[in-house]
């Protein structure tokens, strides 16, 4: 629920609106949960569940937001060089 207008807000649109503040106009290429640590999103984080927005913004830039929260709980840009990931661990909170 919104506190400035005590509108509800869907869990979705509020991913949405997180991930357009890390990629201001970037497309949803999908939208998926992880529930286990993996090569890409590692126990570093330490939040699970969380979903997976892929973006079709440059590098096809990850944001893994947690639904506890509604926290960005880290951001995943492919390296163009190798095939490595950077995850950086973020908290963004409104």
């Amino acid at each position: 629920m919104l506190a400035t207008s005590g509108n509800t807000i869907m869990p979705l649109d509020y991913v949405r609106a997180l991930t357009h503040a890390v990629a201001p106009g970037a497309k949803w290429l999908s939208c998926e949960p992880v529930t286990t640590f993996n090569a890409e999103y590692g126990f570093a984080q330490k939040r699970l569940p969380v979903y997976k927005v892929q973006l079709d913004a440059p590098g096809h830039l990850a944001v893994y937001v947690d639904p506890t929260d509604a926290a960005v709980a880290a951001v995943a840009v492919p390296m163009v060089s190798t095939p490595a990931v950077v995850v950086v661990p973020m908290l963004i909170v409104p």
